[in-house]
């Protein structure tokens, strides 16, 4: 004020040097009125001079650039050249002067005060432009809540700032910013009005905020701002002593204005914090995902190198999951894939590295001194995983039992790349689910194997487009009176260069392929294509063909089967379907759909390999079979292992009482044959009877077998004796094969 005021004088002094040295006359001359306006120009230039020189020596840089300030100025102009014409009328012409002089004092008075309110405006917006650039600042480190606090603090001239959200609250003080439980101020906010509130708080409130920020004890003007936004309810909070002045209405409008743009860079650090953990993190499993492991094996490499110590990769993927997923929806195997990852994270909690390659595949990294030691550690992991994972799993009312295949790469034998050590390690991976073991080391061979399936999914889709490959038929005979009762349909294909490949890894490779439908109805229509060849030949038997896990979870496996007997007009009951027993219960949802279609159109459906997948009464009874197989496993060993012998009687004994018909498959000896006439066994399949041979084979085998079987009346033990040889008919069977045949 004082300063403004020396400026005033100046200009003033200024403009009546300059008038008087123009020797001004009276009011209607010209140069009069021309000497007074150049004598007030120059004292408002001389003015404005002064002014600038003032910041300079003060060290202030003035910008222009803010209206208020711009509007301020013009004020300014026009107040001086009132006082700059009433200071010079008032010198020369003191009977009007005085009165302009008074008008210009006036002027004055008010446009200081307009300045000293511009002035407060503008620090106003010039602290919330300093705090919303510190709240801005916080959104990429998510310090927000502190930012925020600190500049509560400051432009406030508060003695304690809190800024609570839903994630937590942070208090600041002088001494620093320290955590705070958001209910220390939350329940007394909520009792005031909303919005913007200022209120005294009793000496018995807040008493968690004082202890945590050594307030004082006694009243506090408490000033606070809420703000919902779209992560929570954001509080900003300022605290005053009660010696201290309260909060005015400019502070208010301070809070009021801050509060959105906390609310606002709050909701945007939640954003940018939720985006960084999805790049970094599996939302499902909540463990690092792949980009972050395979940061972690560099990291891990780059620690052990130096060291000469040595690491391993370790692959982990599923079993029977891809069965759950597909059977029970994705959703379901969200909510598995979620507990299992929870639990291999914490198996694995002590490795150097764990997360989720994706789908359903883990990642574990360990460590260790040396090699031997390193493989007992990889070996104890594998263990503890393979427990924890197998723990069972209850939907509804089924019971998931999930297992794990682990391969293992090491550093740098296998690799010295992430993407190196990973692919060995999947290698490895799908080398111990075809062996059924859960871990296994890499190997060099193995790729070879890789190479080798990659090329036959290549070969087999072009196979089953050109019918190249070829279903063989097994017959399968009652016991009561050696009939032929019909035959399992079995896929064979010769390759071009890799000669036979066996029907597992013919299955397999379809399934890595997504081929299984495509195959499965390739055997079905070779099957209906047989039937008619048997009735041909007045042997009118069903083929019995397999279904994989996929078919009996589609919904139109129906039509698919249709088709396939309508292109050669057979009845439904023309073809058997045979469904594995772990198959069908995995399966069991979709199958209690699918399979009571097939029931119901009148094919004959069994259950395969009866005996391996835990079955009980209450499963045979939900679904539509007709017949069961007990799995060759135990019919080969029930000569040697009474307890095997065991298990096939009750799996007779439990068929017969609920009206099934049982079969035995892989019956190769006499011994095994009288054992299960003996159990009462209905039907026989197996090469003592006769091994696969083609179809055209077996369309002349069929009714050979029938005549010598009459021609000799009731066919009695040993069997063995009374199968005819037909060795013309079977030109397809290989030397191994006949070798064994005729042993």
């Amino acid at each position: 004020m004082v300063v403004d005021s020396a400026l005033w004088a100046v200009e003033a002094a200024t403009a009546i040097v300059v008038f008087r040295s123009f020797d001004p006359g009276g009011m209607g001359d010209a140069d009069t009125w021309g000497a007074l306006a150049l004598a007030v120009l120059v004292g408002v230039i001389v003015r404005g001079g002064a002014d600038a020189g003032t910041s300079l020596l003060d060290g202030v840089t003035v910008q222009r650039s803010d209206l208020s300030t711009r509007i301020a100025d013009l004020g300014a102009l026009g107040t001086g050249l009132v006082v700059g014409i009433g200071a010079v009328g008032l010198a020369a012409f003191a009977e009007w002067g005085a009165s302009v002089a008074v008008v210009g004092m006036v002027a004055l008075a008010t446009e200081e005060l307009l300045g000293i309110r511009s002035k407060r405006h503008s620090d106003d917006a010039n602290q919330l432009a300093d705090a919303q650039e510190a709240v801005v600042a916080g959104v990429a480190d998510a310090t927000v809540l502190q930012r925020a606090s600190e500049a509560v603090l400051s432009m406030l001239d508060a003695r304690a700032a809190v800024v609570s959200h839903s994630s937590g609250a942070l208090l600041a003080v002088s001494s620093g910013v320290r955590t705070t439980p958001s209910c220390a101020i939350g329940p007394v906010i909520a009792q005031r009005a909303a919005g913007a509130s200022s209120f005294l708080a009793a000496p018995d409130e807040l008493s968690e905020l004082r202890a945590i920020g050594d307030l004082e004890d006694g009243p506090l003007f408490v000033l606070s701002a809420t703000v919902t936004s779209g992560v929570g309810d954001v509080t900003v909070v300022a605290l005053r002593r009660e010696a201290d002045r309260s909060f005015s209405l400019g502070n208010r409008r301070l809070l009021q204005r801050l509060a959105p743009m906390v609310a606002t860079a709050v909701e945007a650090s939640d954003r940018l914090t939720r985006f960084q953990r999805q790049a970094r993190f599996d939302e499902l499993t909540g463990l690092p995902n792949r980009a972050s492991i395979e940061a972690s094996i560099v990291e891990v490499m780059a620690e052990v190198r130096p060291l000469e110590r040595s690491m391993a990769v370790m692959l982990v993927d599923l079993n029977g999951f891809k069965a759950v997923n597909d059977t029970l929806g994705h959703q379901t195997g969200d909510v598995v894939l979620a507990e299992i990852g929870r639990r291999i994270g914490a198996a694995a909690s002590a490795v150097d590295a764990v997360g989720r390659l994706g789908g359903d595949e883990f990642v574990v990294v360990v460590s260790n001194q040396d090699r031997e030691a390193l493989v007992s550690q990889v070996e104890e992991v594998s263990d503890e995983l393979a427990s924890v994972v197998g723990e069972r799993i209850v939907h509804g009312d089924l019971v998931l039992d999930i297992g794990i295949s682990v391969g293992m790469a090491v550093f740098p034998d296998h690799g010295d790349t992430p993407g190196e050590l990973l692919r060995a390690a999947d290698v490895a991976m799908y080398a111990a689910k075809a062996k059924g073991v859960h871990l296994l080391a890499y190997e060099g061979r193995l790729d070879r194997h890789r190479t080798r399936r990659l090329g036959l999914a290549t070969d087999l889709r072009a196979a089953l487009a050109a019918e190249q490959l070829e279903v063989f038929f097994q017959p399968k005979v009652a016991f009561e009176d050696g009939s032929l009762v019909g035959a399992e349909a079995l896929i064979r294909w010769t390759h071009p260069t890799l000669h036979s490949v066996p029907a597992g890894e013919i299955v397999d490779v379809a399934e890595h392929a997504g081929l299984l439908c495509d195959l499965t109805d390739f055997v079905l229509d070779r099957a209906a294509r047989q039937v008619v060849a048997l009735r041909a030949v007045d042997c009118d038997v069903p083929i019995a063909v397999n279904l994989t896990e996929r078919d009996i979870a589609d919904q139109n496996l129906p039509d698919r089967y249709r088709r396939a007997i309508d292109a050669y007009g057979l009845d439904p009951g023309a073809i058997t379907l045979e469904v594995t027993e772990t198959a069908l219960l995995t399966r069991e949802v979709e199958s209690l759909g699918v399979l009571p279609k097939m029931s119901e159109m009148g094919v004959t459906l069994a259950i395969d390999d009866f005996g391996t997948g835990f079955s009980s009464l209450s499963h045979l009874r939900r679904f539509p079979v007709d017949e069961i197989k007990i799995d060759m496993s135990f019919v080969e060993r029930m000569v040697i292992r009474p307890n095997d012998a065991v298990i096939v009687r009750s799996i007779v004994e439990l068929g017969h009482s609920l009206g099934l018909r049982v079969v035995a498959e892989g019956v190769e000896t006499n011994e095994s044959w009288n054992l299960l006439e003996e159990f009462g066994v209905d039907v026989a399949q197996g090469n003592h009877v006769m091994k696969a041979i083609d179809g055209d084979s077996f369309a002349s085998w069929a009714p050979f077998w029938d005549r010598h079987r009459v021609a000799r009346g009731s066919v009695s033990t040993p069997r063995l004796n009374a199968v005819p040889a037909v060795p013309d008919l079977v030109e397809d069977v290989t030397v191994e094969e006949r070798a064994a045949q005729e042993r």
